[in-house]
């Protein structure tokens, strides 16, 4: 038992590692590398996660362009995405209207990312459980040594094929019907409060499946904050 916690220990720094060397070091980064394996199983059986995954990755790109020094993270979700990172709040619905616009003509492109920490540790573990399958199927035994190898091996090679796992299993370029409906502002609360200006205060960007009409759907932007005011942001128009 021992041995086996020492492994998974190993296993567990090697892929912070790499994940902090590929995406970078910043608290942000914390969240969605803890939550990639539970998010993996829900992106493999939710085509409409995979499309707030992609509407992620376009809003991210096209922010990341227009203020170069920023540092962003995002979480994909069921109903859309979390989004930290010091940048306007309106640059972000901006981003978010034209990352739908452009992802339904086409651009795919903008639903990449070799940054993101949830495709990449999610990569890593399917790695890993292939790994540790064939090694199991050779050797039939527990053999600590060889054991190591299968996740060390599943860890180093998760870099270079996150790109292509993503591509294949955990975005959805097509954003079919989805809409932007609101920006959520999250304050930290208890003990995260300290640390706010570290950690910054998370943006929650709600979407949903409209009725695919073909018709414009347009409205008014509502920010909500932590204690449920509401601000007015101005409005909005989505184009098919």
């Amino acid at each position: 038992m021992f041995i086996f916690l020492i492994i998974v220990t190993a296993y567990v720094l090697v892929v912070a590692m790499l994940a902090i060397g590929v995406v970078g070091a910043h608290p942000g980064v914390i969240r969605p590398m803890v939550r990639a394996p539970r998010h993996l199983v829900r992106l493999l059986l939710s085509r409409q996660m995979r499309r707030n995954h992609a509407l992620e990755h376009a809003t991210i790109n096209l922010l990341r362009r227009r203020h170069a020094r920023i540092t962003l993270f995002g979480m994909p979700d069921q109903h859309g995405f979390h989004l930290r990172g010091r940048v306007p709040h309106d640059a972000v619905i901006r981003a978010t209207q034209e990352g739908i616009r452009r992802l339904k003509q086409g651009e795919r492109s903008l639903a990449w990312s070799r940054r993101c920490p949830t495709s990449l540790v999610a990569t890593q573990v399917i790695l890993s459980v292939i790994f540790l399958v064939i090694v199991l199927s050779i050797w039939r035994e527990f053999i600590a040594p060889v054991l190591l190898t299968a996740l060390m091996a599943g860890a180093l090679l998760g870099p270079p094929v996150s790109p292509y796992v993503q591509r294949w299993l955990l975005v959805e370029p097509d954003p079919g019907s989805l809409e932007f409906r609101d920006l959520e502002i999250e304050e930290p609360t208890g003990r995260l409060r300290i640390l706010s200006f570290l950690l910054t205060s998370p943006m929650f960007v709600r979407t949903a499946s409209g009725s695919g009409s073909g018709r414009a759907e347009e409205g008014d932007v509502t920010l909500i904050t932590s204690d449920q005011q509401e601000l007015a942001a101005g409005s909005y128009r989505v184009r098919e």
